[in-house]
This record gives structure tokens, C-alpha cells and sequence, in this order.
């Protein structure tokens, strides 16, 4: 695979922490090219990506590594942020995107030309806490679960914080207040809010992996008590888990090529089941040396370990989607605004000849749990 040049990512500690979140899933990222896109071969496709997109990416690199695209090679891009994702997404520049769905929905509701292929994320947002007043049997102690760090919160009025800010993941909190009592919330940006949090200014965040991860490994007084996903479905019925970020496609790719998508999902299912119950090493082998030094081999392990490698065809779990994204996203979605049937790559319609045409057959549809 080919990779855009990097720059030295000699950056202060609180710098870094910075970096590592805004290229975090769905966060933002810093461009590796100034967000210049790089002329590729004619045999070549453009991936954009989030250097430390973690769970998200890695059956895409997976994918990458066992030879897609068949007789091409994959340039692999960093996009700068989330305005940058969905400018580009819009004017229709790359041929796979990494992205929050709530992103590239919100693309495709504005007619770009995307294709969701499948859901790579499904849990990604952890409540941490420092030691809690009021915790039963100590006057300062970690909660044991999330429900009891969110009754604790109502019941002193402390306050939960959330980054990044504007996440659709404030949504799902709010809700919660329904069952654990009403608590104060607000938004920071990530360096303000670890900052904050290693000096006892704040007690109570809640942040996507691998920030999670990263702020607990800076001060031992941290803990991560459990995931919103997993306490969203306690508290409202599930299983835990919900479809936040995936790979998608150009539609001019899905249209023209369809059995190179198809393949894709193939071999991005053939990843994940290769790696389950392997050790995370087998994992962080997979992502470039760019990352590695991004964000560090311990966090990055901490994170893979936290997070559950899944992955679902878009088209498999279409109403789930909708169902996500009607509670992350109100505003953007509605039962009068329907979301776009291209908006979901659906492999078995891909017939065949089109799946023999380059000699290629794709994977079966994801079913990982």
C-alpha cells in the first residue's frame, strides 16, 4: 500500500494527547498532506482515514494487506477533520472513507455520492471517573458500574463531560437522565478536558477510544467504569451495542465496480474472524508504522482490548442504522426524510458476472458477534 509522507509529530505531551483524540473515531484528524489530494496511478484507489481510528479501520487494513483492490493498490489519505470528511465525501474525492455514520449520513442527505458498506464500530464511548464521594462503604471510591457513577452524579449534582463537543453521543446521555436523575453536562475539547481531569478539576468524562484509554494511562487516579452503548441498552432494551462508524465507498465505485466492494466486505469479514481470540499484538501488527508512533504501543493495546472488533454489512443491519442514527441525529434524520436506498451497498445484489468479471468473489455478509 502507498502512504502519503508524514511530518515529525514531535509534540509536548498535552499536545499529543490533543493530536491523538482529533484523529480519533469519529474525531478529528490532522491532515498528513495538508489536506491536498495526491494524484494516484489509474490502477489506484484513494482510502480516507483517521490515523488512530482503531477498531474502524483495522478490518479495512486487514483488508488492504491480504491484496485489495485485486490488481491496483490502495493510497492511504488522512483527512483533516470532521468539516473536511464531509467537504470531501460531498465533492465526491476519494474511493473509501472511514467515518462516523452520523457523518456520512449527513453527506448523503445532502447528495453526495456515498455508499455505507459496513458498520466497523459498535462500542467506542467510555464514562471515567475519579474516586466519587458518597460511593457505598468509603468516602471516596470508584463507582462499581456506570449506573451507580450516574446516581452518584445526580445525587451531587456533579457534572459529566463530554467530548468532543457536539457529539450525537450528548443525545444518548441525555436520555439517561430519564433513568439514573437529572446531573449537569457540558462539552469541552479533548486537550481542555484530560487536562482538567489529571488536575481534579473534573471528575466525570465521557470520551470515544482511544482517548479513554489515553487519559487513564496519565494519571492512576483515573478509571474506566463501563460504555454508554452497554449502559444505553441496559436502561432502554439492546445488546449492547450500536452501529457508530464504518467503511464507506464512492458510489461511483459501488456502481461501476461492484464486485471489488463486494470483495472488500469479504475480506474485511475474513479479518476479523482470522483475528478473533488472537492477541491484540496480532492486531496492532496490522496498522502502519505512522500510527505506532502516533499513538504509542500500550494505548493503542489498552484500546484494542477495550474495544470489541465487529463487523456487519451496512446492508444487514440497515435498520439498526436508522434506529442509531434517529436517536444520535434528530435533526438530521426523520420519518418524512428517508435515508437514500444507495446510501446502503448491498452485496447480494451484485450478480454474476459482475462478481466474476475480475476474478474476484466476495465474502459472505458479516455476521461476527
Amino acid at each position: 500500500m502507498k502512504r502519503t509522507p508524514k511530518p515529525s509529530l514531535a509534540f509536548p505531551v498535552l499536545a499529543l494527547a490533543f493530536f491523538l483524540f482529533l484523529l480519533a473515531c469519529p474525531g478529528q484528524a490532522w491532515s498528513q498532506d495538508n489536506g491536498q489530494v495526491t494524484q494516484n496511478p489509474k490502477n489506484s484507489l484513494t482510502v480516507y482515514t483517521a490515523m488512530t481510528a482503531t477498531t474502524a479501520q483495522l478490518p479495512l487494513l486487514g483488508a488492504i494487506k491480504r491484496g485489495w483492490p485485486e490488481g491496483g493498490e490502495a493510497a492511504i489519505e488522512y483527512w483533516n477533520n470532521l468539516e473536511d470528511l464531509r467537504a470531501l465525501v460531498l465533492d465526491g474525492q476519494g474511493d473509501v472513507w472511514v467515518g462516523h455514520l452520523e457523518t456520512l449520513y449527513r453527506a448523503a442527505a445532502r447528495g453526495a455520492p456515498v455508499s455505507l458498506v459496513a458498520v466497523t464500530v459498535w462500542r467506542k464511548f467510555y464514562f471515567i471517573s475519579a474516586p466519587l464521594p458518597g460511593v457505598e462503604g468509603s468516602e471516596a471510591a470508584h463507582p462499581k458500574d456506570v449506573s451507580e457513577l450516574l446516581s452518584l452524579a445526580a445525587k451531587n449534582n456533579l457534572t459529566v463531560t463530554l467530548s468532543p463537543q457536539n457529539s450525537p453521543q450528548g443525545n444518548l446521555l441525555d436520555e439517561l437522565k430519564n433513568v439514573h436523575g437529572a446531573f449537569p453536562t457540558q462539552s469541552l475539547p479533548p486537550q481542555q478536558l484530560i487536562l482538567e481531569l489529571i488536575k481534579g478539576q473534573r471528575a466525570i468524562a465521557l470520551m470515544p477510544e482511544p482517548m479513554a484509554s489515553l487519559a487513564v494511562s496519565k494519571d492512576p487516579k483515573l478509571k474506566i467504569i463501563g460504555s454508554l452503548e452497554e449502559q444505553y441498552s441496559k436502561d432502554f432494551g439492546g445488546d449492547g451495542y450500536l452501529p457508530q462508524a464504518g467503511v464507506a465507498v464512492n458510489l461511483n465505485l459501488a456502481k461501476n465496480q461492484p464486485q471489488l466492494v463486494s470483495s472488500l466486505i469479504g475480506l474485511m469479514t475474513q479479518t476479523v474472524s482470522e483475528l478473533d481470540g488472537k492477541p491484540v499484538s496480532d492486531k496492532i501488527a496490522l496498522f502502519p508504522p505512522e500510527v505506532l508512533k502516533a499513538v504509542g504501543p500500550e494505548v493503542l493495546a489498552a484500546s484494542l482490548t477495550l474495544e470489541p472488533l465487529i463487523i456487519k454489512s451496512a446492508h444487514e443491519v440497515k435498520d439498526r442504522i436508522n434506529d442509531f442514527l434517529r436517536m444520535a441525529a434528530p435533526d438530521a434524520v426523520s420519518s418524512d426524510r428517508a435515508i437514500p436506498a444507495t446510501f446502503f451497498f448491498d452485496p447480494g445484489a451484485v450478480t454474476t458476472s459482475d462478481k466474476t468479471s475480475n476474478g474476484s468473489t466476495p465474502g459472505a455478509p458479516a455476521n461476527a458477534q
